[in-house]
């Protein structure tokens, strides 16, 4: 509602018709109501789904009690075993939250009677619901804007100890878990009636220790269709420190709670578990009765929809309110006025709220409701409204006279966050001549509650290392065992190897905690007689200790080594052998630079297996790393290139045989090395392939192709990077012929084609982006390529259309003296070559309405308007001369363009004749004034249109005056008195027309 109330201009216009004769015609002052429209109006249930307890103000005491309701809880296991919740048991029914007829029948007197919610949420900002059947057309339905409130729920301390639930099964997938069957109970604190709130709690989540809870990891619970949300919040979750480790986001519009944890459980890998309520209600499409089968992911609990109570018949005031479903800090207040139908005079209504609230402003509105069930809205009320004012705490409300139902909605804003909100009250004053009444509602802000756990672990790994004097040590080549001494209990831990490296490691140990631990490491003997092996016992200690660091508690791990942490065994003096090639690369004969390690190649074994792969060296050498032979013996090699991936280059395929001989040397072995005769390997390029790209180019307008001109369109050809290889423009004939490339690799080469978007406007350019893929083989020593075109390889362009603009020119016609008639005058449209356009009438009313002119292009239009001068002798025509201008622009648009015509009018758009009667001679006329007196000008204003609107554009007025001010006026005459009197009746007309023109503007 953009405003209230809406005062029209007023216009006072006085006119003179005769000589001694004045006559005043005043246009009367409109004033009009502004109301507010719902975006939204459905039909929904009578009574108002709120957290609110509505307290009947037909109590007269200051307090209301509220029934003590107990909680009914409905947990099942899987089986669905059914609980009916009693039917008696009503939260905000409505016959605690009216006002019967009986007491506005009661004598005057000042009645104030309070009442409020005496159940309140603590520390909670949610809202369980918020107002549906009965106050359909809530500002709020259009007003809203999604929102999300932090909220500071109640910290769980003291919980039980999680129990195992066997059916319970947890998924993880990426960053998300998911629960199927969880142990989940369902309660009513208030009741189970349709409109009451029910609070879903899961209880000892537990989650595996092998699924491990990172840092933005999210656990996802979604609530079965017959149970909702009604707002955006979110609740902390806290770990048994009262630390807040996770955020429970609630989200109504997916019915889904999301929880994302920080780096609590990373500290707390095992034993994790969880807890998490929220407060929720049963969706608005339940009926009451209506047995339901509520799975939540698996676990089905059964219930039955208590009964809300019927209004009463005699309710005169009924008052509710709600948070906003997208807006916590929005509070939606509806009250229902005269359900009995009672004639109610002079009514007024004040109602009051709390301080941490305030007045939306345009939220008002009020509506006539003929049924509530069903719902029968029978349009908006704002007409019953005498007056209205509000400041920061009330507004005061006037109706006069109700004699029938209505609802009136409006809003208010918390003036803190949700979160540092108390719950938001509100009290009505209900005024009319036989009584006074107050009425109070409360709205609960809800949320929810979060627990977690886990325990602590360390993990950490005993690093040694083992050496070999001799020759190589070789991966996995000696076995370690590892025992624990702590206590001496001496438990058998496993055993590990070293690696090539001489790493010895026992990793991934675990400990949960603090205290002082012992263990022992050990080389277990082999049976190799060419090695003489360690005796070394090296005890290791490790400590661990709960340390703090940036906030985080967590348990570390201190290894403490022994001074000898090295396994040394022996053997006797290896021998060394060293084998060495040469490469070269050829291109038609001619040998090529060489980059290193441009090539790769292997050093075999006898079995086959490979022992080195090495790369050349820039100036062509391939030089294996030294062997080390530690037996005597023969050891034969094989060295081959391996064949690369690049189908441009021919390799060798050689296989060159290596022999090396080992023999004893006193206490050292010596190696002898035989090459065969060819130690050359020798590539060559392969010849490189050629492709060519081509394309087609039409250009249409209507359906109908059109001419094309050379390097009209732009194309490039883009490789699979979006690099752009080449730019060419189509031929006069419509091809878009890229130049041959050239592939000197096999390989698939994808390419795609697209016209380059041009700047001119009219034109639609094709947006296709062509891939082309070209496939590049070998055959023999030679590179084939093959092009593949897309299926589509026409770029098509289309010539927009442009709808033309229309423009209409309606001026005004007056006569003084006699009432004007139909058809009467005419009058001429000129374009600015004086060519007559059109010629038109006025209408008995005086408009002179030309008929619309088209524009197809754009451009600047200047016209006049002229009075064809009558005949008759007693009127008195106007010349003057009005001049037009339309200014005609384009508008362009994506698919079409459009013209758009702004016209502007002359400050004067009224032709003014004046009928002189026939009249016996008068007195001698004054003179004629020399010049009117000035006319202030209005300022232009332009207004366009565009073939979108089917209207033609409606003209503004210029600031100029077109035409004269006033008719010319003739010279007395002294022949006779006769002519004297028709002279003083010229002038005594034109003097009228000149003041009623002036005062008209």
């Amino acid at each position: 509602m953009n405003r209230l109330f809406s005062d029209s201009k007023q216009r006072f216009s006085i006119r003179k018709f005769s000589v001694g004769i004045a006559s005043v015609l005043i246009s009367t002052a409109i004033f009009g109501i502004g109301t507010a429209q719902a975006d939204q109006v459905t039909e929904v249930s009578s009574q108002p789904a709120t957290d609110v307890v509505n307290v009947s103000a037909n109590q007269s005491s200051s307090e209301v009690t509220v029934p003590s309701v107990p909680t009914t809880a409905v947990s099942t296991e899987n089986t669905g075993t059914s609980v009916d919740v009693p039917k008696n048991v009503k939260a905000d029914s409505p016959a605690a939250s009216s006002v019967s007829s009986e007491q506005i029948e009661a004598p005057h007197g000042n009645v104030s009677s309070e009442a409020s919610n005496s159940s309140t949420a603590s520390n909670a900002t949610g809202v369980t619901s918020e107002r549906s059947a009965s106050d359909s057309a809530s500002v709020a339905d259009h007003k809203s804007a999604e929102h999300e409130a932090p909220v500071e729920a109640k910290k769980l301390t003291n919980s039980s100890t999680p129990t195992s639930t066997s059916d319970t099964q947890i998924t993880k997938t990426g960053t998300e878990i998911h629960v199927q069957n969880p142990n989940v109970e369902l309660q009513f604190p208030d009741g189970n009636s349709i409109y009451s709130r029910s609070k879903v709690v899961y209880h000892d989540i537990l989650f595996p220790n092998d699924i491990a809870i990172n840092s933005g990891d999210k656990v996802v619970f979604t609530l079965p269709s017959e149970l909702q949300f009604k707002t955006s919040y979110s609740v902390n979750v806290y770990n048994p420190n009262n630390e807040v480790v996770g955020i429970a986001q609630v989200d109504p519009k997916n019915n889904s709670v999301v929880t994302t944890f920080n780096h609590y459980f990373e500290d707390h890998p095992i034993g994790k578990y969880m807890n998490l309520e929220l407060d929720t209600l049963y969706s608005e499409a339940l009926k009451d009765g209506e047995k339901l089968h509520l799975n939540f992911n698996g676990h089905v609990v059964n219930v039955t929809v208590g009964s809300a109570n019927p209004i009463p018949g005699d309710e005169v005031i009924a008052k509710w309110g709600s948070q906003d479903k997208n807006d916590p800090t929005l509070i939606n207040w509806g009250m229902r006025l005269n359900y009995a139908r009672r004639v109610l005079n002079n009514l007024q209504l004040i109602d009051t709220w709390s301080d941490n609230q305030r007045f939306v402003d345009n939220s008002l509105e009020l509506r006539y409701i003929d049924s509530a069930e069903p719902w029968v809205d029978k349009g908006s009320a704002m007409e019953l409204i005498k007056s209205f004012s509000h400041d920061d705490t009330k507004f005061e409300l006037n109706l006069g006279r109700l004699d029938r139902m209505v609802y009136v909605w409006y809003q208010t804003r918390l003036t803190n966050p949700a979160s540092d909100s108390n719950n938001p009250t509100n009290k009505v004053d209900l005024h009319a001549d036989v009584e006074s009444k107050t009425y109070t509602s409360e709205v609960r802000l809800v949320g929810g509650l979060g627990n977690v756990g886990g325990e602590q672990e360390v993990r950490f790994n005993l690093e040694l290392a083992k050496e070999l004097a001799g020759r190589a040590l070789k991966d996995k080549e000696f076995t370690f065992k590892l025992v624990d001494m702590t206590d001496n209990k001496m438990v058998d831990l496993g055993e590990t190897t070293n690696d090539a490296t001489g790493k010895i490691i026992f990793s991934n140990l675990v400990l949960n905690q603090p205290g002082t631990y012992h263990y022992r490491v050990t080389e277990v003997p082999g049976n190799d007689s060419d090695v003489v092996y360690d005796k070394l016992q090296a005890d290791v200690t490790v400590q661990v200790a709960r340390e703090t660091t940036d906030g985080r508690e967590k348990l570390v791990a201190k290894v403490v080594y022994p001074g000898d942490v090295i396994f040394n065994n022996k053997l006797v003096t290896p021998a060394k052998a060293k084998i060495q090639f040469s490469k070269e690369l050829s291109k038609s004969g001619v040998n090529q630079a060489l980059t290193a390690n441009e090539f790769q190649f292997v050093l075999k074994d006898e079995k086959g297996n490979v022992v080195q792969t090495v790369g050349n060296t820039a100036d062509g050498h391939v030089n294996f790393s030294e062997l080390t032979f530690d037996k005597v013996g023969t050891y034969n090699y094989t060295v081959e290139e391996v064949a690369g991936k690049d189908g441009a280059i021919v390799y060798d395929t050689m296989k060159a045989a290596v022999s090396i001989t080992v023999t004893r040397d006193g206490d050292a072995l010596v190696s002898t090395v035989v090459n065969p005769k060819d130690t050359i390997f020798n590539n060559k390029f392969a010849t490189p392939a050629q492709a060519s790209i081509q394309f087609s180019k039409e250009l249409s307008k209507a359906g109908v192709n059109q001419a094309l001109t050379a390097n009209e369109f732009q194309f490039v050809l883009k490789d699979e990077k979006g690099n752009v290889v080449q730019t060419v423009g189509n031929t006069a004939d419509g091809r878009v012929a890229f130049s041959n490339l050239s592939f000197e690799k096999p390989g698939t080469y994808t390419y795609t084609v697209e016209e380059v978007k041009g700047n001119n406007e009219d034109i639609i350019y094709d947006g296709m982006k062509a891939t082309v893929s070209i496939t590049v083989t070998r055959d023999g020593e030679a590179l084939v390529s093959t092009v593949t075109n897309p299926k589509d390889t026409i770029f098509n362009n289309y010539v927009k259309e442009l709808k033309p603009a229309k423009a209409k020119f309606v001026l005004t016609k007056v006569l003084a003296g006699r009432q004007l008639q139909d058809g009467e005058f005419s009058f001429v449209l000129k374009d600015e070559k004086g060519n007559v356009v059109q010629t038109v009438t006025n209408d008995a009313k005086g408009n002179i309405n030309f008929d619309s002119i088209n524009y197809d292009k754009p451009g600047v239009y200047y016209y006049t308007v002229e009075e064809v001068k009558g005949y008759e002798s007693n009127v008195v025509y106007d010349s003057m001369v009005a001049k037009l201008k339309v200014t005609v622009t384009k508008s362009v648009g994506d698919k079409e363009n459009l013209l758009v015509a702004a016209v502007v009018l002359p400050l004067d758009t009224e032709f003014n004749n004046s009928y002189i009667p026939p009249k016996s001679p008068k007195p001698q006329t004054p003179p004629t004034p020399t010049r009117p007196p000035h006319v202030p000008q209005k300022p232009s204003v332009v207004s366009t249109t565009s073939s979108v609107n089917p209207q033609p554009a409606k003209p503004v007025q210029s600031s100029v005056k077109s035409g004269p001010q006033l008719p010319e006026t003739g010279q007395a005459s002294d022949k006779a008195l006769l002519a004297l009197g028709v002279a003083a009746e010229v002038a005594a007309v034109m003097g009228i027309a000149y003041n009623r023109r002036r005062k008209d503007i």
